[in-house]
């Protein structure tokens, strides 16, 4: 089983080629906010983007949530099981097995076809315009792939799977009822919750609650039946799980078994849910806004602004006294006076409106929240009293952060910034239109170079932004930079004050040295330029 686990932390969110597209008025035009994105964002930590206006993270941040559907790619959630959620398209791809895997060998076909194809022309514009093609191909042929390893692992190859299919959708509609009695049992628990709230006031002030613990009697036998059924559907569960094992064990020595069972993953898609799935999913995963004063109802109360959330999310009933306690210890903990419980958004500061929106995000217990630009709106004073109160909630609630620079830079420091003890990463946007693997982003080391390179496709003179899909390619090697250009060209090296600080000639490759820091490269042909920006850690 594919692990969520990678040096000893736990992978919370696993992003691959994430996407988001905008559709523009004229047809088959989009804006392309995201653009291939692929990150690991481990439990507890705090990520940041680092980024220009417009450059395209918050709309990260949303996508993240769901709240923007991504266009393309996976979003894999590991704070939760499939066995907690059991999602529709688990079945929907369970019972559509062979017609499945029946299209992924067209594919498999298809790519190999393409790969021959382009393997045998020529170094120039057809080859280049033939590689987005097969970028495509590899794409469609592994995600095909993956919808289905994903959930039964190795017996994707096998030569006939309806014996593994029948037991993996037994194991689904057992865990669907499971799924049911949990949310049975939630519904019990908060009944029982008020019943005991109930008798303790009515002891308190002497009242006969005789009835009241009837009805305790009563719920806490429902629980036991249910805690009963959900042991029974466990263990259910376990039989099958058993049986599948054994499944397994017949091909032990198969590689491409082997091989494919390595895909099985634990997590949940995000991009696939459905949306009364993703919603029941809204209290692990929350947002921060970045505007403190539009982001609030300014018909609501504090109070209920904070509540909203704990009675979408079945926290609480309707007008129950214990609500309003948990609301008042949520300021609390989040800055606010208890007194501020019945005042309006209008009668607050900027900081204090943010810590409103600190405290709404947090009441449900998330394990994720997006800080979009969270700090972003407050005077420097007030910036560092809400990221103080996010580091230290961070600490005690075991928070997971996605911020922007500002809340990513401080929260605490990490990679570009000066305190190496924290255990913080940044990765950046460096362009509107361009997305980069956050694994491989194009930083340098001081020291390093970034090489430029070359390519003549014979066809032009002219120096122009490649296509969206090919425009680079990051390589392995740290301050590497594959460019595909045509035409030679120059290249200038300016700092973020427009100052020229290097320079070369036409050349079809160079080398810029470039000192720590942060700079604009520029090349060029003619009147033609394209620049783009290069962080030297």
């Amino acid at each position: 089983m594919q692990t969520s686990s990678k040096e000893g932390k736990k992978v919370l969110l696993r992003v691959s080629n994430l996407k988001q597209y905008f559709p523009l008025k004229k047809k088959g035009l989009f804006v392309k906010a995201n653009d291939g994105i692929t990150l690991d964002i481990y439990e507890g930590e705090t990520f940041g983007l680092v980024g220009e206006s417009g450059c395209g993270k918050s709309t990260l941040g949303r996508t993240l949530l769901q709240l923007y559907r991504q266009t393309d790619g996976r979003t894999m959630y590991y704070g939760r099981t499939l066995d907690d959620l059991a999602p529709a398209y688990v079945k929907k791809t369970l019972q559509t097995l062979e017609k499945r895997r029946e299209k992924w060998h067209e594919l498999k076909k298809h790519l190999a076809n393409v790969q021959k194809e382009y393997d045998a022309l020529p170094d120039g514009e057809a080859k280049y315009k033939k590689h987005n093609e097969l970028d495509k191909a590899v794409k469609d042929e592994n995600d095909a792939l993956l919808d289905m390893a994903n959930l039964i692992g190795g017996f994707v190859c096998v030569k006939d799977v309806h014996p593994a299919q029948k037991l993996f959708l037994e194991e689904y509609r057992i865990s669907s009822a499971r799924v049911k009695e949990m949310n049975r049992r939630a519904a019990v628990q908060l009944d029982l919750d008020d019943v005991l709230f109930d008798i303790k006031k009515g002891e308190e002030k002497g009242k006969n609650v005789g009835g009241l613990k009837n009805k305790e009697t009563k719920l806490r036998a429902d629980l036991a039946k249910i805690d009963e059924k959900l042991a029974d559907l466990a263990c259910q569960i376990g039989d099958v799980r058993k049986q599948l094992d054994t499944m397994r064990a017949q091909y032990a020595g198969d590689a491409d078994f082997a091989r494919y069972e390595a895909l099985r993953d634990e997590g949940i898609d995000l991009a696939r849910l459905e949306y009364n799935e993703i919603r029941r999913l809204r209290r692990d995963l929350q947002l921060i806004f970045q505007d403190p004063y539009s982001s609030l109802n300014p018909r609501m109360t504090v109070g209920n602004i904070i509540g909203e959330g704990l009675l979408a999310h079945g926290f609480f009933k309707k007008n129950d006294e214990r609500m309003q306690e948990y609301i008042i210890k949520t300021m609390e903990d989040a800055g606010l006076a208890s007194y501020f419980l019945h005042r309006f958004p209008h009668q607050f500061s900027g900081g204090q409106r943010q810590r409103i929106g600190i405290a709404r995000s947090l009441a449900v217990k998330p394990k994720f929240v997006v800080c979009d630009e969270a700090v972003s709106a407050l005077d420097v004073s007030i910036q560092a009293q809400v990221l103080n109160l996010l580091m230290r909630l961070k600490e005690e609630l075991k928070l997971t952060y996605v911020g922007d620079g500002g809340v990513g830079a401080q929260i605490p420091a990490g990679k570009i910034t000066t305190l190496p003890e924290a255990t913080f990463r940044t990765k950046a946007f460096y362009d509107n239109n361009l997305s980069w693997d956050f694994n491989n982003v194009w930083t340098m080391k001081e020291g390093e170079y970034p090489v430029l390179k070359y390519v003549d496709d014979g066809s032009s003179t002219d120096i122009r932004k490649p296509s969206a899909d090919a425009s680079y390619v990051i390589v392995s090697n740290p301050g590497s930079i594959d460019i595909r250009l045509a035409g030679r060209f120059s290249a200038s090296v300016y700092d973020l004050a427009g100052r020229l600080t290097t320079s070369v000639a036409a050349a079809d490759q160079m080398l810029l040295p470039l000192a720590k820091g942060s700079y604009i490269v520029t090349l060029t042909q003619g009147e033609k330029q394209y620049s783009d920006k290069v962080v030297v850690l």
